[in-house]
């Protein structure tokens, strides 16, 4: 969705500035998560669980391409992806809306850079948000220049409606919201999940994020995951029925027939990669936990790509907030480079080395062919009444 300038740093995600009211963004998904239900120890209140599954923090059917494992006969294509020099996140926002929450108008963004400056509504649409919420604009200054994708995922008061924009801004506390509103249908928490604001892929925002809690729990991921490479390594062909992706992707990005330089036709937005199961993930020499755990989960459900980083990086896709968690409880984060080459900068450059991608997952097929490697998500519960 943005420029190639834009993407080519958007990776240096600016989610903790302070606003002109004291707040920081960190306090709007921490403190504010525990009063306003928008964190998540607080969320039962809109979505029950049962047997584990409460359908906001494990969304979607049962058989949903975010829960569906790979298949055992899944055809596996190398990817024959290399080290990249950057390595990050793309965190995805997250927030449970609070019943009596105002209405306040969307607008489209004004511009990239200046999203909290737009004029023009949304289709004169108005959505519940909390007063106090901040999302802050992009960031454009000598030696700061931070453009998140902020693609967002907004839980209704109803507990199932899913509302999403991107990229997200919100500058005045008690403001309008600033986002591309996709799809314009809501999606169904109690769904199968697939279309999104991460419009570079048209898939979700909240499906295949990393979860708070996820890293550190001694359960395994399970659920697939969201990734994004350097456009240069994507395939785009005009003739193509559908050039530059393929589903679950509804769409390449905007640029891409002058973005996406890659030779592999099986390398585009939509594909769904995964560790095959010839490689063992101790044959990886991964050295951080959090490398272990997502090359798991890789393995057994795959990542889909769902945006291009725009220059020379490889991300993936978390709550907001997973990367500092796992800062506090583990000393390392989720980024690093070659001049600044951390463990996890290491192991995920390995892990996304050992991916291939899964040329058999189809509508009919998600996942590729044969039994699913591991077991479904257990069902839903009930959906909350209307």
């Amino acid at each position: 969705m943005a420029s190639q300038r834009s993407k080519a740093k958007r990776l240096y995600l600016a989610l903790f500035l302070l606003t002109s009211l004291g707040l920081s963004l960190f306090w709007a998904w921490g403190l504010w998560g525990q009063s306003f239900g928008l964190g998540n120890h607080a969320l039962s209140t809109n979505t029950p669980a049962v047997m584990g599954r409460d359908p906001w923090l494990w969304p979607f059917t049962s058989n949903s391409i975010w829960n569906h494992p790979i298949g055992s006969q899944a055809n596996y294509h190398p990817a024959q992806l290399p080290k990249a020099n950057v390595v990050s996140t793309d965190p995805d926002l997250l927030f449970v809306i609070p019943r009596d929450s105002p209405a306040r108008l969307l607008y489209d963004p004004g511009s990239w850079l200046k999203r909290c400056s737009g004029t023009t509504t949304y289709e004169n649409l108005s959505i519940q948000i909390p007063d106090g919420l901040i999302v802050p604009d992009a960031v454009n200054e000598p030696g700061r220049y931070e453009t998140p994708n902020n693609a967002a995922a907004l839980l209704q008061p109803d507990g199932r409606t899913i509302l999403q924009l991107e990229p997200m801004a919100r500058c005045d506390p008690q403001g309008p919201v600033y986002g591309y509103r996709w799809p314009k249908q809501n999606v169904d928490l109690y769904g199968d999940g697939i279309p999104g604001s991460h419009l570079g892929s048209g898939l979700s925002a909240l499906g295949g994020a990393i979860r708070k809690g996820e890293l550190l729990s001694k359960e395994p991921i399970r659920h697939a995951l969201k990734l994004e490479f350097w456009g240069k390594y994507l395939h785009y062909d005009a003739k193509r029925e559908t050039p530059g992706y393929r589903w679950p992707a509804d769409r390449a990005d905007g640029q891409a027939a002058s973005i996406y330089e890659g030779s592999d036709p099986e390398l585009v937005m939509g594909s769904l990669m995964a560790i095959p199961p010839a490689t063992s993930i101790a044959s990886l020499g991964l050295k951080t936990d959090a490398g272990r755990k997502i090359a798991e989960a890789l393995r057994d459900f795959g990542g889909y790509v769902v945006d291009s980083t725009g220059w020379d990086a490889h991300a993936i896709a978390i709550e907001a907030g997973v990367e500092q968690e796992l800062q506090r409880a583990s000393g390392y984060g989720l980024s690093g480079n070659a001049s600044n080459p951390t463990k996890f900068y290491g192991d995920f450059n390995r892990i996304v080395q050992a991916l291939a991608i899964v040329t058999d997952n189809r509508p009919e097929q998600p996942g590729g062919a044969g039994t699913p490697r591991t077991d479904l998500a257990p069902p839903l519960p009930s959906p909350p009444p209307s």
